[in-house]
């Protein structure tokens, strides 16, 4: 389906995506990422959708409450929540896995150091003041492993998912020494839409398998 005609019926955009476009979650799927970006622009509807807009206004007002004159963006699509984080970030790195995703940013945030890459093989021989992870932890297999590598890079560490994710993220989070534990709910037509936010300090600490802290 043309990306023109999409791009002007979100509602259908979302229903097209949900059946055909999908990333698979937990499943570390890179390539259906960049079919996704390669076929349609903002495929989450961010720009258009009043719950998105208030969503990513809602997480930059918790980043602003921690030191933030550097920050690392994991999984950032198409740089609109990077753009915001660059007005109130001194230095902001941001990496994808989707090459045409990293391109649409580049042309929104001009100042912002993209990178492709997953965070995997993201390495870094420095620390961040804040580590963002937003809506990003559930397409990744290892979990425990990459809480382990956010707190390895950032002073302060963010993540956000969607509540439907709890039985599977919660139990991440739920012994963490936690500074932030927040949940987002708004009225979305006739249902609600939320999101959990964890923010921790890093303090070295591990997981096991099971996803508690060791």
């Amino acid at each position: 389906m043309p990306r023109k005609f999409l791009n002007r019926f979100p509602l259908l955009k979302t229903i097209w995506r949900e059946l055909f476009y999908r990333p698979a979650w937990y499943s570390d799927g890179e390539d259906d990422f960049e079919r996704l970006f390669k076929w349609s622009d903002d495929p989450w509807n961010f720009q258009q959708s009043r719950y998105e807009r208030e969503r990513l206004q809602f997480l930059l007002q918790i980043v602003q409450q921690y030191p933030h004159a550097s920050i690392l963006e994991i999984g950032c699509a198409e740089g609109l929540f990077t753009s915001e984080l660059s007005k109130i970030s001194k230095e902001v790195v941001a990496i994808d896995v989707s090459p045409t995703a990293l391109v649409r940013s580049k042309q929104r945030c001009p100042d912002v150091t993209f990178l492709h890459t997953s965070l995997e093989n993201f390495s870094s021989d420095r620390k961040y003041d804040m580590v963002i992870c937003s809506e990003t932890l559930y397409y990744i297999s290892d979990v425990a492993g990459a809480i382990d590598k956010l707190s390895s890079l950032g002073d302060y560490c963010l993540v956000s998912y969607i509540h439907r994710e709890s039985k599977n993220l919660d139990s991440y989070f739920i012994q963490m020494p936690l500074t932030q534990y927040t949940i987002f709910e708004k009225p979305y037509w006739f249902w609600k839409r939320s999101m959990k936010v964890a923010v921790w300090k890093n303090n070295g600490s591990g997981f096991n398998e099971r996803g508690t802290s060791t």
